[in-house]
């Protein structure tokens, strides 16, 4: 019995120019932007701070498991926000 490999859906639009993304962007996809921020930054970091101290630790260590949570996360929702033009975020 053989398995098929499950890729990746290849993007249908070519990447844009980074200067089109400045044209594109307005007061309301700042204001999108925002708003996702504020929703996507509040649960985690709850969840986050929980399982640090479970887990024993430091102040310093959950500051810098946040900072890599969300500093990953931000590269690969612009990378593929960009590979396939729709926010994906």
């Amino acid at each position: 019995m053989t398995t098929a490999l499950h890729l990746p859906e290849k993007p249908h639009h070519t990447r844009p120019r980074p200067r089109d993304l400045v044209r594109a962007l307005g007061p309301r996809q700042l204001a999108d932007g925002l708003i996702a921020l504020l929703f996507s930054a509040t649960g985690p970091v709850a969840l986050i701070m929980a399982a640090g101290h479970q887990g024993g630790m430091s102040g310093a260590e959950i500051s810098s498991w946040i900072f890599g949570v969300f500093f990953c996360n931000g590269i690969l929702t612009v990378l593929a926000s960009w590979i396939y033009r729709t926010p994906l975020a």
